[in-house]
């Protein structure tokens, strides 16, 4: 049986010791997103002090290989206790390291200090390939903070991306625009520090089936586009500000219904940004197959390893007699007890009818621009 490990590092990279017999583990990795994981053990096992200080705050660092690789590591979120003394037990949650994205600011200017940001007009501006866009500004700031973060070199993939930032968080400006590019990122724990790496999903080449084990259960709805052409609002007041006018002409033709809505082309002028961003919002808002697929471990399909189902990969499923769908893995996460030993359930695509879920979503969108516009003042 293959049986994780669990490693304890303290603040500054120094490895302290293995949990070799928690009581329970929870690993859920995610494709561009932070992954999250929880630990059980005894309060009275070895390691347990050394998760939290003697001033009572959080420090330490986990990292948990499964098949001979990582698939979480982060800082310790919190820890909590629970009695009574004879059984006590520690629950320590995980955050992964790619909420480093989050942490960290795009500053217009990296290598300047606050004075030297530029002014009302300071941003920083990049056009490239996405994997490069996003490598060179991420280097730029960490680098600024003195970060341990080691980016890999850039292999120039992805198609071409245009970014502004303004003392945005690198994830609000680099994830959407990567995603549209065909470009994930993961941060994992190097030597004594962070590692910053990009990937192209693979495609997995064998269609996943109830048949074969593999599938478990599925759901997916189809709906309507929500708009169908969209007014982008540049930057500038009043009768300075440049419009831009973005159709679907394959959504109209289709239904024969206009569904024309409005968006904040943030801080641009450019014409063929604010084209972007339309096209982006009509993608976003467009005609839309929710799906979501939930896989196990069978003889054809193993998670990690050397030829093992990774997340970001993408996978083809049979989700009804004859219906074929592609889509990407999105998260694994990964289940050990001392009783059923490793459960891994890894969830495909994102079915989601709930109008309540969505509007968080939306919501969500709407303070990333909020962000960005406030900083942009």
């Amino acid at each position: 049986m293959d049986i994780p490990r669990i490693f304890v590092f303290d603040k500054d990279f120094v490895r302290l010791g293995e949990i070799g017999a928690p009581t329970e583990l929870t690993a859920t990795p995610r494709h561009m997103l932070a992954g999250t994981g929880t630990i059980t053990l005894p309060a009275s096992h070895r390691l347990a002090s050394a998760l939290v200080d003697a001033n009572n705050t959080v420090g330490p660092r986990i990292l948990v290989e499964h098949r001979g690789e990582e698939i979480l590591s982060g800082w310790v979120g919190s820890v909590k206790g629970f009695g009574p003394a004879h059984s006590a037990q520690l629950t320590v949650q995980v955050d992964g390291y790619f909420g480093l994205l989050y942490d960290i600011l795009a500053w217009p200017n990296p290598t300047g200090n606050i004075t030297a940001q530029g002014g009302d007009e300071g941003f920083y501006r990049a056009t490239g390939p996405a994997e490069t866009v996003a490598k060179n500004l991420i280097v730029a700031n960490c680098a600024r903070l003195g970060l341990p973060v080691d980016v890999e070199p850039t292999l120039g993939r992805g198609a071409t991306i245009t970014i502004e930032a303004r003392f945005t968080s690198l994830a609000d400006v680099l994830l959407e625009k990567l995603e549209s590019a065909g470009i994930g990122l993961r941060v994992v724990q190097a030597s004594a520090g962070y590692r910053v790496e990009a990937y192209v999903s693979t495609v997995w080449g064998r269609t996943l089936t109830e048949t074969s084990g593999s599938v478990i259960d599925w759901a997916w709805s189809k709906n309507a586009a929500q708009a169908s052409r969209v007014i982008v609002g540049g930057s500038g007041a009043r009768e300075l500000r440049t419009f831009r006018q973005v159709v679907s002409t394959a959504t109209e033709a289709g239904t024969r219904r206009i569904r024309e809505h409005y968006t904040d082309g943030l801080e641009t002028t450019d014409s063929t940004e604010l084209d972007k961003a339309g096209q982006e919002y009509l993608s976003t808002h467009g005609p839309a197959l929710g799906l979501s697929v939930t896989l196990q471990e069978s003889k054809h399909l193993k998670y990690g390893g050397t030829n093992g189902l990774h997340v970001g990969d993408k996978v083809s499923l049979e989700v009804g007699p004859g219906l074929i769908i592609a889509d990407t893995l999105k998260e694994a996460p990964l289940t050990w007890t001392a009783d059923q030993g490793v459960v891994i359930s890894q969830q495909v695509g994102e079915e989601n009818p709930d109008p309540t879920l969505k509007m968080v979503k939306r919501i969500a969108t709407l303070g990333r621009q909020l962000r960005i516009l406030k900083a942009g003042k």
